[in-house]
């Protein structure tokens, strides 16, 4: 596959590419242009979109013959080993879910012992009895999550009090009481879950066993007031590969997440999708292929499309076990798509960018915002072996003349030992000449009333906290620098950009900030004029402090494009 990018182009972006290893010749080429949508995002996924599962299978579980999880299950996993604790680190941090067809099956210790766990039994659901969770078990997995910081997502057993019927119909109330003793448990040692999920596929025609939908819902409601009461005041199938290189195989799944987002969107509430589980075939995988480099075509494409239609999370069966683990059950070695899944973390952004490349079918072309460098993160998938295709890259954004915005900040803000929040919406003044009764500083404890006023996902707070990292660090406060981070950090709030990395940077440039902080002591005698001007990403910023208030200008010159508004977002303050 060939990649040429116009010479014209100011555009910076990252691309990984992946070809089908074939022994025949190339015997065609196809040459085009991915248009890429830059305007708007088209969706924003969570910051940490990729996910895996660990599960519950015990080593008899077998497949066809094959026996793939090994020492594998939640209940057996090497927590001491280095390269399993090393891949997961690599992440920082890596969702993982607990869970599988098994979860359904686990109880977990409370007065009585665990006696055995998982017995091979073929008159059982699965196949195997019931299997039981050691308190000492979870403390070792909490331990090892909370030193690889993992996020953990924990699958509960949902059928536990239910009857089984005929129809694999599961009916009767759920017994919450063994799983009310577990989250308890988890909460008074303080380990951390993020989530808590109730059951493992049990809706519509379910897996093995399913809850009607009236039930499962009352369930679930139950489980949320559990939930808030503990936590209250606490801390195989035919031609696999032919069908991971099939467009027509690949654009199917697509009508599953496009039914969802219009779901979700129709509901008005703010239920966000997740995949929770997926690997791509059933029982276990197939050995060579699932495991191999080829499914990485399969992978990375569900990544996409799932990022395309809005989905925050994707958990994929699994990290280690089976025939799809991320990791060799054998010798925990990295299987292909765990670098495709660490490629992706590292380098797709959270705004999701449309794109269209109309020359052929099988050139499979997904794009963010990136994440750790200012640009786009290209994905270029050729399912065809047999034909080179030669790729041009151009955005539908158009240069455009950007008005001037201003916002009012106390000088309190950056003049006082303690740290006030940033105001509400100051009233923008089109001459900068500020007020005298402008708002008055809150003390930086006030700053999640503000946000929850204000809400997450508008820009203006976002680009009020960035500016004042930079006014914080230029100024040697750095422990207020990164008080605003930890808070920006802790509300979701930035805009494509890495903050950490961001802070650090603003802490970096010591001569900036011995300058800036000779401009502020002019500040204090002379409240008057222009005092600084900087970059700040593609921005001019200006700070005027003008008859005591610290007044920010930013000015978006006609040099930038829509790609910097998409991405670069905090830029923009407020428009007029």
């Amino acid at each position: 596959m060939g990649l040429l990018v116009q010479p014209l182009l100011v555009l910076c972006f990252s691309a990984f590419l992946f070809n089908r290893v074939t022994s025949q010749n190339n015997t065609g080429s196809i040459e085009g242009t991915v248009l890429i949508g830059a305007a708007s995002a088209i969706g924003r996924t969570d910051e940490d979109f990729i996910c895996a599962t660990l599960d519950w299978w015990p080593p008899e579980k077998c497949d066809y013959g094959t026996c793939s999880w090994g020492r594998s299950s939640l209940l057996n996993l090497d927590l001491s080993n280095t390269i399993l604790f090393n891949a997961i680190k690599a992440f920082s941090p890596l969702k993982l879910r607990l869970g599988g067809s098994l979860q359904d099956k686990v109880i977990y210790e409370d007065e009585q012992p665990c006696v055995s766990s998982f017995i091979h039994n073929t008159s059982e659901m699965f196949s195997f009895t019931q299997g039981c969770l050691p308190m000492s078990r979870w403390d070792q997995l909490s331990d090892f999550f909370g030193r690889t910081g993992a996020v953990v997502i924990f699958g509960l057993n949902a059928l536990n009090g239910r009857v089984p019927t005929p129809d694999t119909t599961w009916v009767g109330p759920w017994n919450s009481s063994n799983a009310a003793a577990l989250i308890r448990y988890t909460v008074n040692k303080g380990y951390t879950v993020h989530g808590w999920e109730l059951g493992n596929e049990l809706s519509g025609s379910g897996v093995g066993a399913k809850v009607g939908a009236d039930q499962y819902a009352a369930d679930v409601i139950a489980l949320r007031y559990i939930i808030d009461e503990i936590y209250a005041g606490s801390s195989s199938s035919g031609d696999l590969i032919g069908k991971i290189l099939s467009p027509s195989s690949l654009d199917g799944e697509a009508a599953t997440f496009r039914n969802l987002q219009s779901l979700l969107q129709s509901a008005g509430t703010k239920t966000t999708a997740w995949v929770g589980e997926a690997g791509g075939a059933y029982n276990s995988g197939h050995n060579l292929v699932t495991n191999a480099f080829v499914f990485s075509f399969w992978y990375l494409d569900q990544l996409g499309m799932a990022s395309t239609y809005d989905t925050k999370t994707y958990c994929r069966q699994s990290f280690i076990g089976g025939n799809y683990g991320l990791l060799s059950t054998t010798n925990f070695e990295p299987n292909p798509d765990y670098y495709s899944a660490l490629l992706w973390h590292r380098l797709m952004g959270r705004n999701v960018l449309s794109t269209n490349f109309s020359e052929t079918e099988n050139l499979r072309t997904y794009a963010h915002c990136a994440k750790q460098s200012l640009g786009i993160t290209l994905l270029l998938l050729n399912l065809d072996g047999n034909t080179t295709v030669k790729v041009s890259v151009s955005t539908d954004s158009t240069l455009k003349n950007r008005p001037a915005s201003l916002l009012l900040f106390p000088s309190s803000f950056v003049f006082e030992t303690q740290s006030p929040s940033p105001t509400k919406e100051a009233e923008v003044q089109s001459d900068a000449s500020g007020s005298k009764d402008g708002p008055k500083a809150r003390q930086f404890e006030t700053v999640v009333e503000t946000l929850n006023e204000m809400g997450r996902e508008r820009v203006l707070e976002i680009g009020t906290f960035k500016i004042a990292i930079k006014a914080f660090a230029a100024a040697r406060e750095v422990k207020k620098a990164i008080g605003v981070f930890e808070l920006i950090k802790r509300y979701d709030l930035d805009a494509g950009i890495e903050t950490s990395s961001y802070l650090l940077n603003c802490i970096a440039q010591e001569k900036l900030a011995k300058e800036t902080q000779e401009v502020f002591v002019r500040m204090r005698e002379r409240l008057q004029a222009v005092v600084l001007l900087s970059e700040f990403l593609f921005c001019t910023l200006f700070i005027y402090v003008v008859d005591n208030e610290f007044a920010v200008l930013v000015y978006v010159g006609e040099a930038n494009s829509d790609i910097e508004s998409t991405c670069f977002g905090s830029c923009i303050v407020n428009k007029f």
